[in-house]
């Protein structure tokens, strides 16, 4: 009778791991098989390819290999207290992926260099080439006419390739600008590890979030977008604020650091706030809104937004540059994109979280609504990782329904992934070592298959 007591659970589990190897497996037969309506959608399919699956598959093995590694020290039950060694793998992981995705192209390297040299692609680096003078260009920043992507971010974009410019040759500024996105963009792993340290102190629950973000489809098939690097900002915010509130003035000075850093290379990294917001109202719940913890969010706020207002105003003082008038010029620049491109917010609010899950290779989906499952069933204003998922999972909602990033959300919800990653690694401890490496491998197969079939970003 005790046997039988305990096989309703393990059958759960099993029935569990086989729905999200199932989803994976099928949607990536469906890529393979060529339905267009699997690859995005309809305002936005991404174009198709075919780089040669087997071809595919021999290129992005070898990220296999450090990621085993990684694997078992995560599984180890006697593992050490230190995480270094893991974590290291993971970035090394994380850097192959991107590394053998590019070479595995037909142009290799030199598809990188087309990428952020095209005026279509990015235009940061065209763009960065028609500044004539620094401060005279960001005075007039509100009034040009720049390129598709320039026209709806601030200034740091088009200046991150500007400094390139200034210290190499135009074709070799491009090559480097674009390999250190990718190198950045890697180092989201240990942060990953401290952003879910949010959520648990558990060591293989956090490290098992940054397995997933190594293996994290869209952040190896951007390259060499910025948005790349977005999911580190978007981690810092939330992660300083968290700990800011807690009473740790340096966190509260990271935040604002953060804030303005954000907010001068991507406006869409203000949506946070949504996460910025929700975490303060539980703060004060569960310090029942005492008087030191008001104290402790006034301050914690005032010193973000003087670590916001303070550079801006240097700014202004020094070049005239007007960040409001910037703020209203981009966001006009993408309302007429969301027109010109047939976006309505009705049919985005569908299909946008559908593009998020493209991203995250749809293994990822699964995971997430056993996650909402156990919100529903089992939640607890006392279990600090159920209500941080909770949280997390409607800055998520709350970024849908705002209907201000109406795009191709693979790509421009890229910073919101890790708000999905940690829930969904939670869950994967209810999987055993081989259950979990299963999940791993699928998601690793999945993101081949779509690198292989789609076109993610192309000059």
């Amino acid at each position: 009778m005790t046997s039988t007591g305990a096989n309703p659970s393990a059958r759960a589990q099993t029935a569990a791991l086989a729905l999200v190897l199932i989803v994976g497996f099928a949607f990536a037969c469906g890529i393979l098989a060529g339905i267009d309506e699997l690859a995005g959608p309809q305002y936005w399919r991404w174009p198709p390819r075919d780089l040669g699956l087997a071809r595919t598959l021999a290129f992005l093995a070898p990220a296999l290999i450090p990621f085993f590694f990684a694997w078992r020290d995560i599984e180890r039950t006697d593992a050490p207290r230190s995480v270094v060694r893991p974590l290291i793998l993971l970035v090394v992981t994380c850097l192959a992926m991107q590394s053998l995705a590019l070479l595995c192209h037909p142009d290799g390297i030199e598809h990188l260099r087309a990428i952020v040299m095209s005026p279509r692609a990015t235009s940061y680096f065209t763009d960065a080439q028609n500044i004539s003078g620094v401060m005279a260009w960001l005075r007039g920043f509100h009034t040009y006419e720049l390129g598709l992507h320039s026209a709806t971010h601030p200034p740091g974009p088009v200046l991150y390739y500007y400094a390139w410019q200034q210290l190499l040759p135009a074709p070799t500024a491009a090559l480097a600008g674009g390999i250190t996105v990718g190198l950045v963009a890697s180092l989201g792993v240990p942060v990953m590890y401290a952003f879910a340290g949010l959520w648990t102190d558990e060591r293989r629950s956090r490290l098992l979030a940054c397995a997933m973000y190594a293996l994290l489809p869209a952040l190896a098939f951007f390259l060499p977008d910025l948005d790349q690097i977005y999911p580190i900002f978007a981690m810092l915010l939330a992660l300083s604020w968290a700990k800011a509130l807690h009473g740790s003035r340096a966190h509260a000075l990271l935040f604002a650091a953060t804030l303005f850093v954000s907010t001068f290379f991507a406006y869409n990294l203000l949506v946070v706030g949504a996460f910025v917001v929700l975490y303060a109202a539980y703060f004060l719940r569960r310090e029942h809104a005492s008087a030191d913890a008001w104290r402790r969010l006034i301050v914690s706020s005032l010193i973000g937004a003087a670590g916001l207002v303070i550079p801006y105003v240097v700014l202004w003082v020094a070049a005239s540059y007007d960040p409001l008038r910037s703020l209203a010029h981009a966001i006009g620049e993408q309302n007429e994109l969301s027109v010109r491109l047939m976006r309505p917010w009705f049919s985005c609010l569908f299909t946008a979280p559908y593009d998020f899950f493209i991203g995250a290779g749809m293994v990822m989906l699964p995971l997430l609504v056993l996650s909402v499952r156990k919100l529903f069933v089992s939640f607890d204003i006392a279990r600090r990782d159920l209500v941080l998922s909770a949280i997390a999972l409607a800055t998520i909602l709350i970024v849908d329904l705002s209907g201000l990033l109406r795009a191709e959300n693979a790509r421009v919800w890229l910073f919101l992934q890790p708000f999905a990653i940690v829930p969904a690694a939670l869950e994967l401890e209810r999987f055993g070592p081989r259950g979990r490496l299963a999940v791993f491998a699928m998601q690793w197969f999945v993101g081949a298959v779509l690198f292989c079939r789609l076109a993610f970003v192309y000059p």
